[in-house]
């Protein structure tokens, strides 16, 4: 068969059928298109299937088909040593060896192959030719050597240029425990001492002086929590895992980031001041962070030794290959997968394509096939799609590993360390909830013991002499004796003197009180008593002797009426029985814990679903006004990890104490009743609640279809007869509503990862502010890593670095023109985003 010809009359017209009309009229572009192309002896040009795939690849040859299959970063890949790491296809997981495409497969032995030979019979210039587009362009004189700035790779957790990601879960999940075990006290302030108290009896003017003391006071103190913050942090981050870097060589590094984690985990114990004793639920507390502290600062510094270790390991060696997986970096190791899933998806891509030209009547003569293809892929653009995403499809993906290299999602350490810090938090949660538990449970004393605790209170006073306690009784008594002569005795007259000086704060008290009878001592007491005046202890005694009184028959009286009046009021508030206090506390524990596993179990099925949500365009942000407002302070990014931590806590704190005072209002003595009574009100209502909907269920089918009444007359009477039955019921609707939504808010108050409220609720768009701004920061982190791994991003990163270094041998625009030829009879339905693409679009 006669081979077909390809002149530049025929290209303008191809890409003229295709809406590139500036493509179209480039008459030297079109010139070098053909150039590229295989010509015969005769000058002629032709197009097959091999000269076209030529054309589509001849300035393509510095990229290696073998990197995806590389243990090896895409920077190695780019401007490393050209040599492969080693054949790798033997080690990629065995699900991706049988999704890859055939072409794939065998491409990936294709530096095992032998070059070809040239075939007998063939010209010198021809030999010539072919070798030399053969010939590697990586070895041609225009490879320019990159240089690279130092960028603290071992702390960049936006680009993720770590070694191990694993030691930077647990350098950060180190430090929030640290912090809370021993460095809390150092950003714990009080009130400044050289400041003015506020006086709670005066107004603003008079505490004037108090407030702006403590207003300067405040924000010095604040100043130096940021300041020891962030010299605690950078410093802890900065030793302990200076080893962490992918591109590391010298193990003596992580050697020094061992000790220094070593440093900051046994050396604060054995600081003076932080051995102090501790006592009730601060010794809990510390009995649970140390243990921690010191498992996780212990693991930062073996991590660092297994670093050490493996770097002077000969991993490239045939010795290490069955382990070499596991020697190499977890970061290479993940780049790797990213690299695979860049070559799955294009290939999903390229087969999902070719279903669109399945051509159904080959016998239309009238539909052109692009015209096909176009309305094949319009009937099931919007229609054939896969649910992906969820709490169950990603965990097991994660499990099996193909969430990495089929769908390319690449969790960053940030993320992942929040995470884990959430997962830690629940598990202290649970420990420290159930030992309070256990605490006050042990702790439980009956009401009898109670009450003889606050009689004892009141008795044990700092006097010398048991008499002294019993005059620290008088103004008790002489009140309760005041209170009945008034109640029962207004008619009596004691004949009490009007004005009576006392000039007894002597030590004759005794002699000051001679010539006055019982029933005048018992007087002058009492106008003490009413004028809410406070005698000497002396003057006290002496008056009740007078009055004809006992201390000890006093004290013993008071005794007694103080003691019943004790057990009373204890028994009446006082838990009767210890479940009232172990029931709470447990179910309020276990809310806690569960809340905080519900929020820390659903952060990365929540985060890979929007991810996904994004890529496909379900969240499409680049049609939505506020996405510039995303982009313009992507280092808001930075108060994720604090927010998410204190939102668990803060919601598991809220949960506890909600389940707390609903099981305590059920169990507590003084409220049982009441909630029995609530709960048969309750039940009374769900059971007229459901005769009614099962009532209006069958007049429903009687009728109204749809929106539509089949019966207006009984359907207007059904309707109005509900109006004023629900009049009544909706106050128990109303309550359960408020308690679903605040229950609600308690659960969304620690989740970061989606909005709580709805689109436009709390936002004032003139001045950009938001009142939950948290999950579009969240989106922000997942943009931002997304521009830095993207598949399709680190793809082409590596071809943008080879263009640096390849120069005008890698990619020229011929090959570009030819490439996008073959896009655009691939996939026709990119045509309008290269129309909304062009210059001045926006303008338009």
């Amino acid at each position: 068969d006669e081979k077909p010809i390809m002149t530049p009359d025929i290209l303008r017209r191809m890409f003229l059928s295709l809406g590139e009309h500036t493509l179209s009229a480039n008459n030297e572009l079109l010139d070098a298109m053909i150039d590229t192309l295989v010509s015969t002896n005769d000058g002629r040009v032709i197009l097959d299937a091999e000269t076209f795939c030529k054309a589509l690849t001849h300035d393509l040859e510095a990229y290696d088909l073998n990197n995806p299959f590389k243990l090896s970063t895409n920077l190695h890949d780019s401007v490393g040593d050209t040599k492969p790491t080693f054949p790798a296809y033997e080690d990629a997981p065995q699900a991706l060896k049988s999704i890859l495409p055939g072409a794939l497969r065998s491409s990936s032995r294709a530096e095992e192959q032998p070059a070809p030979q040239p075939k007998q019979g063939d010209s010198d210039d021809d030999d010539n030719e072919d070798m030399e587009a053969a010939a590697p362009v990586r070895g041609s004189s225009f490879i320019h050597e990159l240089k690279f700035d130092f960028t603290a790779p071992f702390i960049d957790f936006v680009a993720d240029t770590y070694r191990s990601r694993l030691l930077v879960v647990a350098l950060w999940a180190s430090f929030v425990i640290s912090f809370f075990t021993y460095y809390s006290a150092i950003t714990n302030f009080t009130e400044s001492p050289r400041c003015t108290r506020f006086d709670f009896e005066a107004n603003w003017i008079e505490n004037a002086s108090a407030f702006l003391c403590t207003v300067g006071w405040s924000i010095l103190r604040w100043l130096y929590v940021i300041f020891v913050m962030s010299f605690y942090g950078l410093t802890y981050f900065g030793l302990c895992g200076l080893g962490n870097s992918a591109e590391l060589k010298d193990p003596w590094i992580p050697l020094m980031g061992a000790t220094a984690a070593a440093l900051f985990t046994f050396i604060p114990p054995l600081l003076p001041g932080l051995d102090a004793p501790l006592s009730g639920y601060q010794e809990v507390l510390d009995s649970i962070l140390r243990p921690v502290s010191f498992i996780l600062g212990g693991t930062v510094v073996v991590l660092n030794l297994i670093s050490a270790i493996t770097l002077t390991l000969p991993v490239m060696s045939s010795s290490f290959k069955k382990w070499r997986m596991y020697l190499t970096p977890e970061a290479v190791r993940a780049e790797t997968f990213i690299k695979q899933a860049a070559v799955v998806k294009l290939d999903r891509l390229v087969d999902n394509s070719l279903d669109m030209h399945v051509v159904k009547d080959e016998d239309n003569v009238i539909d052109t096939h692009l015209g096909q293809c176009l309305l094949n892929y319009s009937k099931i653009a919007n229609t054939e799609t896969e649910r992906v995403g969820g709490f169950s499809w990603t965990w097991k993906r994660i499990w099996s590993n193909s969430i990495l290299f089929e769908d390319g999602i690449w969790y960053s350490a940030r993320l992942v360390s929040i995470n884990v810090s959430q997962f830690v938090l629940a598990i202290f949660i649970l420990l420290f909830g159930l030992a309070i538990t256990i605490q006050a449970t042990r702790e439980y004393a009956p009401p009898i013991s109670s009450f003889e605790d606050v009689l004892n209170q009141f008795f044990d006073t700092d006097s010398d002499s048991f008499a002294g306690n019993a005059v620290n009784l008088v103004r008790e008594v002489s009140e309760t004796v005041s209170d009945f002569l008034v109640n029962t005795t207004e008619t009596v007259d004691f004949g009490c003197p009007n004005n009576i000086n006392f000039q007894c704060e002597s030590e004759n008290a005794l002699e000051c009180l001679e010539g006055f009878g019982s029933a005048d001592c018992l007087c002058i007491l009492l106008d003490y008593t009413e004028n809410n005046e406070q005698a000497s202890n002396t003057v006290q005694e002496a008056l009740l002797n007078c009055a004809g009184f006992e201390q000890f028959d006093v004290y013993n009286t008071s005794l007694v009426y103080l003691t019943l009046a004790a057990q009373e009021s204890v028994e009446s508030i006082y838990p009767s029985e210890s479940y009232m206090i172990f029931f709470p506390l447990l179910f309020a524990t276990l809310a806690a814990f569960l809340m905080a596993l519900t929020i820390a179990f659903a952060v990365i099925p929540s985060m890979t679903t929007t991810t996904l949500k994004l890529r496909s365009g379900v969240l499409d942000l680049m049609h939505d006004p506020k996405h510039k407002a995303i982009r313009i302070a992507p280092d808001q990014c930075a108060f994720l990890q604090g927010a998410m931590f204190w939102g668990l806590l803060l919601s598991s704190g809220l949960a506890a104490l909600f389940i707390w005072a609903l099981v305590f209002f059920f169990v507590y003595q003084n409220t049982a009743a009441i909630a029995q009574r609530v709960v048969a009100t309750l039940l009374g209502v769900v059971a007229v609640v459901l005769l009614h909907w099962l009532m209006v269920r069958s007049f429903r089918f009687i009728t109204s279809k749809s929106f539509y009444r089949k019966r207006p007359l009984v359907a207007n009477v059904v309707l109005l007869a509900r109006e004023c039955t629900f009049f009544a019921l909706s106050v128990w609707f109303t309550f359960v509503r408020v308690t679903k939504i605040l229950f609600t808010a308690i659960l969304f108050m620690g989740r970061v990862d989606i909005p709580f409220l709805a689109p436009g609720i709390g936002e004032i768009e003139r001045v950009g502010y938001k009142l939950d701004n948290h999950p579009y920061v969240f989106r922000m982190d997942i943009l931002q890593h997304e521009a830095h791994r993207h598949p399709y991003i680190e793809t082409f990163g590596v071809i943008c670095l080879l263009k640096l270094r390849h120069g005008p041998n890698f990619i020229t625009r011929a090959g570009s023109a030819w490439r996008l030829l073959l896009v655009l009879v691939l996939m026709p339905w990119l045509t309008r985003y290269r129309g909304a693409a062009r210059p001045g679009i926006r303008d338009e």
